[in-house]
């Protein structure tokens, strides 16, 4: 009795024991497939275009992000843009995201354009998130405003040192062809035929609202020196709190010390900038031309002489 009592307990324990461990390798199995799919679904490789507004006959700086978990050596992509807008391919530039990356963007025809980003020592691209390339994109004059168009991806790849392709996803926005106020600085132009640094200078300049709507905040002008090799000296700044009704025009002046020390070599040119306040009315993409310069330059002289020529 005792043998067949030991003899079925131990049974029963090791019918036990043997159902744990199915259970263990069940469990490890659940988990590395759970773990597997849980990287997979972490991986993350997407190009992106936001959406952006333009006004008709104008042109915008369109950016292209990508955001990547992995190390990408290069890009491919076709983008497909409605009728009315257009892209132009020499314009196309990468961000200090690229190693010694190239790009190159062409017309593939109906309204299609291919891009490619590439490394011939198959670097890596910089940074995990952000912009990559931008390029000018233009909006024609027979499109209405307030109307939206949608941009379009196709044929992504997102290309991995080994040549595989971790696309993981990708997404375009739309265009939306505004009605904003537009600021735009021309004439720029120092009056005087020479000057000294520790002189005045006297300039003048237009501002012209070549926008639909007019403006609803005023802005500031920053007047500063610049020379051919980026060195800036900001002379000083100018407020203006006027409304300026769309296409109007006013013309500015202003008196400015020339610095007794410029701290600066070469020619150099006058420069004003036009900033608009958070309330002016105009966007962000429409502020390229709010910038402008003489077309002569002030050359500081190691005798401290400054000639406009």
């Amino acid at each position: 009795y005792n043998k067949k009592y030991c003899k079925k307990v131990l049974e029963k324990d090791i019918k036990k024991i043997v159902t744990n461990m199915k259970y263990k390798y069940l469990f490890s199995i659940v988990c590395t497939l759970l773990m597997g799919g849980f990287f997979a679904h972490a991986q993350k490789n997407i190009i992106s275009i936001p959406d952006v507004s333009v006004a008709k006959g104008k042109s915008i700086s369109l950016p292209i992000n990508m955001d990547n978990t992995a190390d990408i050596v290069a890009i491919q992509f076709t983008l497909t843009v409605p009728n009315g807008l257009s892209l132009e391919p020499t314009t196309v530039t990468l961000t200090d995201r690229s190693d010694e990356h190239s790009v190159t963007l062409q017309s593939v025809g109906d309204n299609k354009y291919m891009a490619m980003v590439f490394s011939s020592n198959n670097k890596a691209i910089k940074g995990r998130t952000g912009k990559l390339l931008s390029v000018s994109l233009t909006a024609s004059n027979s499109l209405e405003e307030g109307t939206e168009h949608q941009l379009s991806l196709s044929d992504v790849v997102i290309g991995a040192r080994d040549g595989s392709n971790l696309a993981t996803g990708f997404n375009a926005g739309k265009v939306t062809i505004a009605k904003s106020p537009d600021l735009e600085v021309s004439q720029v132009a120092a009056n005087e035929i020479s000057v000294n640094p520790g002189n005045k200078v006297n300039m003048n300049w237009t501002e012209t609202n070549i926008g639909g709507l007019p403006t609803t905040g005023g802005w500031s002008e920053q007047i500063f020196l610049a020379n051919e090799q980026g060195t800036t000296k900001l002379l000083g700044t100018l407020y203006n709190d006027d409304i300026l009704n769309a296409g109007g025009v006013i013309s500015r002046n202003a008196e400015l010390n020339i610095p007794a020390i410029i701290g600066m070599d070469g020619n150099c040119y006058v420069v004003v900038k036009l900033v608009p306040n958070s309330n002016a009315g105009e966007p962000s993409w429409l502020q390229e031309n709010n910038v402008s310069q003489t077309a002569n330059t002030i050359r500081p002289t190691a005798s401290s002489n400054a000639t406009i020529g």
